[in-house]
């Protein structure tokens, strides 16, 4: 548990200064996608079909930490109130990452109540939830894939069920 915490700080880190600045990614590191189209991240959270595209979309975020285990990270922001935020320990490229048979590697759903400003987390890794990343593309610039998991709240065990995620976004390297 101590090293998914680690893991998890280190990307969120990683995540707020490359996914969620003032200035985006795309915008600084690649004009137009060379496939011809929009970067995106969507999937349906509890059978609400929730989508971010071009104007909110973040990197596709791939660093060498200093063990030399090399790390992916995305986010999806649907909202104020809602993001997904997915980092994979151990990243080599195209290829379908099971959260259970990768120890580091997490998923979160957090949803932010708007009128008491609360933040609900549900969480998957190896040892609590479930899910799934395929990455399906990964060169000329773009990573693109699908994504599927549960989340459980750590605090109250209820679930998140995020489905049909699917992304495209551009590789900060």
């Amino acid at each position: 548990m101590k090293t998914f915490t680690k893991s998890t700080l280190f990307f969120m880190l990683l995540l707020a200064i490359f996914g969620c600045s003032n200035s985006n990614p795309i915008d600084e590191i690649i004009e137009d996608d060379p496939i011809g189209n929009d970067y995106f991240v969507k999937s349906t959270i509890n059978d609400t079909n929730l989508i971010n595209d071009e104007d909110d979309a973040t990197a596709f975020t791939v660093v060498t930490d200093n063990d030399g285990i090399q790390w992916a990270a995305f986010t999806g922001e649907f909202s104020d109130a809602e993001n997904v935020i997915i980092s994979l320990k151990g990243f080599n490229g195209i290829g379908t990452f099971n959260l259970a048979d990768h120890e580091g590697s997490g998923m979160t759903y957090m949803q932010i109540d708007p009128s008491t400003g609360l933040t609900t987390v549900y969480l998957a890794n190896e040892t609590i939830g479930s899910g799934i990343v395929n990455v399906t593309h990964y060169g000329g610039g773009t990573a693109s894939g699908t994504f599927s998991f549960v989340g459980v709240n750590p605090i109250n065990t209820t679930e998140a069920n995020i489905t049909n995620g699917e992304f495209h976004l551009p590789i900060v390297e």
